[in-house]
């Protein structure tokens, strides 16, 4: 694996390491509860980053795996999750973490360079993945659970 892939993949790994974490011991009801001063719900949180590793596996070649229903739910701009259409935040992270894989062992057949496509796309989506599993911690600290991060 190359330099560039192996960082991609570093990335991602860590961020979904993370994202297992902020998520546990939260259940499915904790995880609709809105946040205190608004702002997106832990369900919509996590289901938006099942979206954005399509966009991994679109950049990489790989068969894109969402349901476009769960897109609509969860796609930037997407409205706030409500208890009447979330999906179940155990499915979620399910669909998660079935897609680590197939991304990074599609990374080293990648022509990944410098300021081209998808490395670049790639690189955002790794600003993104890292954003948000950072507000998972934020917002799981917010509704009264400890800090995993220590």
């Amino acid at each position: 694996m190359d330099q560039l892939s192996y960082s991609v993949s570093y990335i991602l790994q860590n961020c979904h390491a993370i994202y297992n974490r902020n998520l546990g011991g939260i259940s499915h009801t904790d995880s609709i509860r809105s946040l205190p001063g608004g702002g997106n719900c832990i369900n919509w949180i996590a289901g938006h980053l099942v979206v954005s590793r399509d966009s991994f596996r679109r950049q990489l070649g790989l068969p894109l795996v969402i349901p476009e229903s769960f897109k609509d739910l969860y796609k930037r701009g997407s409205e706030n999750i409500t208890p009447a259409n979330a999906v179940d935040i155990e499915e979620i992270k399910g669909m998660y973490n079935a897609n680590l894989d197939g991304i990074i062992e599609a990374l080293p057949n990648a022509s990944l360079q410098p300021n081209a496509e998808p490395y670049d796309t790639l690189l955002f989506l790794c600003f993104h993945e890292s954003y948000h599993v950072g507000q998972l911690g934020l917002a799981r600290r917010t509704l009264g659970f400890e800090g995993t991060i220590k």
